[in-house]
């Protein structure tokens, strides 16, 4: 995944894109979705995401899914905090995950990798509010 921050938009759209779009259309000759997980902020290439062919698109954390989902045409995946999910309390991953529902999440999800040490006890809580929403 590349960033906006990385790249800015138009070295995104000039590199990314393109890429993105083969590998979509080599992806769905097989009858299989794509998603794509965007690292950091995105804000400067939400727009171009629409051109990449992702079937959803998944985000860090620090990405505002309200503003997101006014801009993408994709169901969102994401974006549950990892740091919270590591390091949370159950009570406050409860109460983020329902605000990530809330917020138009299609796909809850943890945010990016997990960290080995994250409890099974923490995911519960996440998939668990998401099963009886909240």
């Amino acid at each position: 995944s590349a960033t906006g921050e990385i790249l800015g938009k138009k070295h995104f759209e000039e590199f990314m894109i393109p890429m993105y779009k083969k590998i979509s259309e080599a992806v769905h000759k097989k009858e299989t979705k794509i998603i794509i997980h965007i690292c950091g902020k995105s804000k400067t290439i939400l727009e171009s995401l629409n051109k990449s062919g992702a079937d959803s698109i998944s985000f860090d954390s620090v990405v505002r899914i309200k503003e997101a989902k006014e801009i993408l045409i994709a169901p969102i995946m994401g974006n549950v905090s990892t740091q919270l999910l590591d390091q949370g309390e159950e009570e406050k991953i409860k109460m983020y995950t329902k605000m990530v529902i809330n917020n138009g999440t299609s796909i809850v999800s943890p945010a990016c990798g997990l960290a080995m040490s994250t409890s099974v006890k923490n995911l519960k809580a996440m998939t668990d509010t998401v099963k009886y929403k909240g």
